[in-house]
């Protein structure tokens, strides 16, 4: 169980910072608030997210994000993680009319990021049709939006605090009430082991993958594809923002 929970009513604040420059690197700068209190203290957790687009991609929209420590009671603010995730528009089209992510993101050789690829590869056929080990979450799957979350890091002293909680919490609501043209409403995929900073020395892998498991589904996710045997990183959790009904 976390030691820290945000308060019983959310005292969430944001401000924000748009720039474009008509040059396809749109960007906006985010930075999101939200306090906590426990028996063992109290203070905010902040985010600040960078969203910017590709110049050599279509369909993809890179989320890079820096997460704070504010005790109470403390004038510095502490860098305590990391975030990095991609957007992917499956509605975005190329110059033939057709979605361009089926080109950047499932034909082999244009391979934007090891991760990204091999979770859409194992989502969807060539023609963007969801294949059958994601059959039960097709619904899901075919969300016009696909977010993946490629890492998300917390160092390792800030474990087991219940901060990585409280982070992803901000993270999903600072994505979903962006300003119009970058709210995030759509399918959130990632692998559970993006949390690890690193070997942990003398702890067995799969230890560590299971409890990164306990903590993304406290977070909301659920296992949606897993090889069979025992390799680590071959499993993809899921969720929604919001939720399907």
């Amino acid at each position: 169980m976390s030691d820290y929970s945000p308060t019983s009513e959310p005292a969430w604040e944001s401000d924000e910072e748009i720039s474009t420059s008509g040059s396809g690197s749109d960007h906006i700068i985010v930075t999101e608030h939200l306090a906590f209190e426990s028996a063992q203290g109290s203070g905010k957790i902040s985010m600040k997210l960078k969203l910017e687009k590709y110049a050599e991609l279509l369909c993809v929209r890179r989320v890079t994000g820096t997460i704070f420590l504010h005790a109470d009671g403390r004038d510095e603010k502490v860098h305590i993680g990391n975030l990095i995730a991609n957007i992917v528009d499956r509605t975005a089209l190329n110059s033939r009319e057709t979605p361009a992510y089926l080109d950047e993101m499932l034909r082999p050789g244009t391979r934007f990021d090891k991760d990204v690829f091999d979770c859409f590869a194992k989502m969807y056929d060539e023609h963007g049709h969801t294949l059958p080990a994601l059959a039960a979450q097709s619904e899901a799957v075919q969300s016009d939006v696909i977010m993946f979350i490629e890492e998300f890091e917390l160092f390792r002293r800030y474990h087991s605090k219940g901060y990585g909680e409280i982070a992803l919490r901000v993270f999903h609501h600072a994505m979903l009430n962006l300003p119009d043209g970058y709210a995030f409403n759509g399918t959130v995929l990632l692998k559970p082991y993006s949390m690890d900073a690193g070997p942990i020395p003398n702890q067995d892998p799969y230890e560590v993958e299971g409890r990164l498991l306990r903590f993304y589904r406290k977070c909301g996710y659920e296992v949606w594809y897993e090889e069979e045997g025992r390799e680590i990183g071959k499993r993809i959790m899921g969720r929604t923002l919001p939720p399907w009904p």
